[in-house]
């Protein structure tokens, strides 16, 4: 093999390389971003299974001014994950359930969420709407009677995948549909391969 020879086969390499690397790079960001609108799928179906189902407790009888309506339930409150330190990253990072804050445990669990796999994004259930009477000794309120196509929550996801300070955002709006909840069909995302 010539000098020559071996010239071209470097700069032929060297193109591909050039090519190759920031695709690859693209693909890893794409690849990561996916898990933002799975969750927000995940934190919906939790968000309506909590408003359509009967929460009435056993030997449980509502006293003087308690409602009986023990179906349309949301959290009272907004919802968050805690952030990893430093805020979320190009690295997965896992959450202590156990060392979590027990009203953030308890609003995850009483929508049946809690990711036991590392996760890239930070998840936010922000409510927006919603009425309803709140039941002592839990995190929610019910017997909402919000109108049909009255938002309710926000769902959010937050990420940072390369690192470089600039965020993104995934969200997911839920309104009231009658005695249920119905989501947008589509996910806005603002900066989605940050």
């Amino acid at each position: 093999m010539t000098l020559t020879e071996l010239l071209t086969v470097v700069t032929i390499v060297g193109i591909l390389a050039a090519i190759a690397v920031p695709s690859y790079a693209s693909f890893l960001r794409r690849s990561k971003a996916a898990e933002a609108p799975t969750m927000l799928g995940t934190l919906f179906q939790g968000v309506a299974s909590l408003y359509e189902r009967d929460i009435s407790q056993r030997g449980a009888i509502p006293g003087a001014g308690a409602t009986a309506d023990r179906t349309r339930c949301h959290l009272s409150v907004d919802a968050a994950l805690p952030q990893p330190p430093g805020g979320p990253g190009s690295q997965k990072y896992t959450l202590d359930w156990a060392g979590m804050a027990a009203l953030t445990r308890n609003q995850f669990e009483a929508i049946n969420f809690r990711a036991s796999d590392p996760l890239y994004y930070v998840y936010t259930v922000d409510l927006v709407g919603g009425t309803g009477t709140a039941v002592a000794g839990t995190v929610m309120s019910c017997g909402d009677d919000s109108a049909t196509g009255d938002p309710i929550y926000d769902l959010q996801a937050v990420g940072d995948l390369d690192s470089d300070g600039v965020r993104s955002l995934y969200e997911l709006s839920v309104g009231v549909d009658g005695n249920g909840l119905y989501r947008n069909p589509g996910v806005y995302s603002e900066r989605p391969n940050e």
